[in-house]
C-alpha cells in the first residue's frame, strides 16, 4: 500500500547498493493484493513489479529478477495470476508459482554461470 506499491523498488534500490545479489525473487500473494487493489482503484501489482524491475534495471548489475506469483484458485486471481505472467514474460521475466520451483530454477543457473565463467578463463581445463 506504501506509495501504491512502489515501495518495492526502493527497497530493491537499497538492497542493490547495500549488496550484489546473485538473484532477487519477488514473491506476489495475489488473493491479498488483488481484492485490496480492486477496492483502491490502483494496480498494485503493476507497480510492485515495475517498480522493483525498474531498480533492477537501473543498477545494470547480473542480478537475477523473478517473480513468485501464488494463487488460491479463484478464476478472478487466476485470471489475474495469467494476466501477470504473461506481462512479466513480455518484459523477460521468469515466473514461478512456488519459491521451491524459482530455486531450482535458479541453482541451475547459478551452477551454469559458474561453469561458464570456468570456460571462459581456461581453468574448466586443468579440472
Amino acid at each position: 500500500r506504501v506509495d501504491d506499491g512502489r515501495i518495492a523498488g526502493t527497497i530493491v534500490e537499497i538492497v542493490l547498493t547495500e549488496s550484489e545479489p546473485d538473484a532477487i525473487v519477488m514473491h506476489l500473494n495475489l488473493p491479498a493484493i488483488v481484492p485490496f487493489a480492486n477496492e483502491i482503484g490502483v494496480d498494485l501489482l503493476d507497480n510492485l513489479i515495475r517498480s522493483a524491475l525498474d531498480a533492477v534495471s537501473a543498477h545494470r548489475k547480473n542480478t537475477h529478477f523473478v517473480l513468485v506469483l501464488r494463487s488460491n484458485g479463484h478464476p478472478d486471481i487466476d485470471r489475474r495470476k495469467l494476466d501477470e505472467r504473461q506481462r512479466a514474460a513480455d518484459l523477460g521475466i521468469p515466473v514461478f508459482d512456488e519459491y521451491t520451483n524459482a530455486a531450482r530454477a535458479l541453482a541451475a543457473l547459478g551452477t551454469y554461470e559458474a561453469r561458464r565463467q570456468l570456460l571462459d578463463t581456461g581453468t574448466a581445463e586443468q579440472q
